[in-house]
């Protein structure tokens, strides 16, 4: 099953893939584990379009529009990054990838708060990360809308739905770079670490990023391959993420019983001065390992 746009998407079937779309139902699941520990979360939203006035010239940058009008976008085979960075690297990430719009798409908002300045994005994640740093974990439900954002270099790849008076949701007619906060799990049983999984038991670290590698165009229903160009104008910026994330992480090198297993979860190197401190790591014995003590 396919993970993409899980906080604002309903799955549906074509070709062996489970593909996604953006529905109005909310929903963040996480992976079950060999053991059947993990839980689910569900947080569900009714969609009720209010039948609103098509605004082809746009409101604070975003068009106003319908389904009826815009199809329904489906996506499936997703790349994905699950990383965890330091604040100075997630500034630094944002300013190489700009203009980055961040859209709200894990819930229902009014149209002028649909797009989080950048400012607040970092603001809200060097909050997680110094929680990490200080050993004192923030709460990272009022940080949903943040890590559960989309990304995307042209606002012509969404629309705005309005579900209410005032309240829209933000839809996707073409792939963008969908952001998930990020949890792993540490199985004794099979000595692995899993990937996007919450539970009592599982490791906060920082965000997934997923893009698609196939989607279903929302009006003809064509299955096409997400190429790049004009017709996908973030496949551009999710190479570019991909650029960025193999020169400045690395696949992080834990230490589970005295052995040292690298794993495909990625950490920031500007994190190995402090990811000792982790609260999570420290309590269930897990350590990363140390170049320089190793030097």
């Amino acid at each position: 099953m396919t993970d993409l746009y899980r906080n604002n998407l309903k799955n549906r079937e074509f070709g062996k893939e489970t593909p996604q779309n953006f529905q109005a139902k909310a929903l963040r699941s996480e992976r079950p584990l060999p053991n059947g520990q993990g839980a689910s979360e569900h947080e569900n939203f009714e969609e009720k379009s209010t039948q609103p006035k098509t605004d082809s010239s746009g409101c604070f940058g975003i068009r106003i529009s319908t389904p009826q009008i815009e199809g329904s976008l489906q996506v499936s085979k997703q790349l994905k990054f699950q990383v965890l960075l330091d604040d100075s690297e997630m500034s630094s990430l944002l300013r190489d990838l700009a203009p980055v719009h961040i859209c709200v798409v894990s819930e229902p908002t009014p149209l002028d708060r649909a797009l989080i300045p950048t400012e607040e994005f970092l603001e809200k994640y060097g909050n997680y990360v110094a929680g990490i740093k200080e050993g004192n974990l923030v709460d990272e439900k009022p940080l949903r809308r943040y890590f559960s954002s989309a990304w995307t270099s042209d606002l012509d790849t969404v629309y705005a739905m309005a579900v209410s008076s005032d309240k829209y949701l933000i839809k996707p007619i073409k792939p963008l770079i969908q952001l998930q906060g990020h949890h792993f799990f540490y199985s004794d049983l099979d000595k692995q670490f899993h990937p996007m999984v919450l539970s009592q038991e599982s490791v906060t670290w920082g965000i997934q990023f997923s893009y698609p590698q196939l989607s279903q165009d929302p009006k003809t229903s064509d299955i096409i391959k997400v190429g790049k160009g004009e017709a996908f104008p973030n496949t551009a910026l999710f190479a570019a993420l991909t650029k960025w994330l193999r020169e400045h992480t690395l696949p992080t090198p834990f230490v589970v019983d005295g052995k040292r297993t690298n794993a495909p979860i990625r950490l920031g190197k500007q994190c190995l001065n402090w990811i000792g401190k982790h609260p999570q790591l420290l309590q269930k014995g897990i350590e990363v390992f140390s170049f320089s003590a190793s030097n």
